[in-house]
């Protein structure tokens, strides 16, 4: 299959997968790598043929999202079918660290025991472009703070992107309604974090400098088998420690 087909076939079902939640009334917002080239070239610098795949799904980018925890099961399962066709879509949740609740005037960063209260409107869908079809993601300056929030670290391969990102704030290619002041709770959090899961977050260092070192093909063999298991596990450390909180 060319660059040219994998294009074309992977928006054809990143629409199918949008139109799906939006069908299924599942509030979402389509973040990662998908949602930086949007907001920074509409799509333009996405490789629809990284090297190193272990296989066809990761010769492109996962479509990560950000979900209501109460919506895993199902998104879990949806996603679970994308694997399991033709032509292989991942689907990745942030819900792990990022607990989103869009009834609520407050959703919530967290990390086993620790949690910081954050105003939902942050999370608030928005539209952007990429490769002609609309995203749903988020305001860009909310993305910039994903980066870090999730999984525990800034990963070196996600420095790019977040610079790429942080210049089309500052020159309004990317127009974001929020300021500094209103994303300082995101710093606030990784700090806290840092001070409270010290081994976590030198382990994390660790792990994501191991791999950046390995052969990219070696590496892309362990995110397939290990990955998906340590995402799990994180989130039903993070379910248990938060289901008692008042919504």
């Amino acid at each position: 299959m060319t660059v040219d087909e994998t294009r074309e076939k992977f928006l054809i079902e990143l629409d199918r997968i949008q139109t799906w939640l939006k069908n299924e009334r599942v509030p979402f917002a389509v973040v990662g790598s998908l949602a930086v080239s949007a907001y920074t070239d509409q799509g333009a610098s996405i490789d629809f043929n990284r090297p190193g795949a272990y296989d066809l799904a990761q010769r492109m980018p996962d479509v990560d999202l950000l979900i209501p925890r109460d919506q895993a099961a199902k998104v879990g399962a949806f996603a679970e079918s994308l694997k399991n066709q033709p032509f292989p879509v991942t689907i990745e949740t942030i819900n792990a660290y990022i607990d989103y609740r869009p009834e609520s005037e407050r959703s919530y960063l967290t990390h086993r025991q620790l949690q910081f209260p954050v105003r939902s409107e942050l999370f608030e869908p928005r539209q952007a472009r990429l490769l002609g079809q609309e995203l749903t993601t988020l305001d860009p300056r909310t993305m910039l703070h994903t980066f870090g929030t999730v999984g525990g670290v800034i990963r070196k391969k996600d420095v790019p992107k977040m610079v790429a990102l942080a210049e089309a704030i500052k020159d309004g290619r990317a127009e974001s309604r929020f300021s500094e002041r209103d994303c300082e709770v995101f710093s606030q959090y990784m700090v806290a974090r840092k001070r409270q899961y010290p081994v976590f977050i030198a382990t994390k260092q660790a792990w994501e400098g191991a791999l950046e070192a390995m052969p990219k093909k070696a590496a892309q063999a362990i995110k397939h088998h290990i990955l998906p298991a340590a995402h799990q596990t994180m989130a039903k450390l993070n379910r248990d420690r938060g289901d008692d909180r008042s919504r």
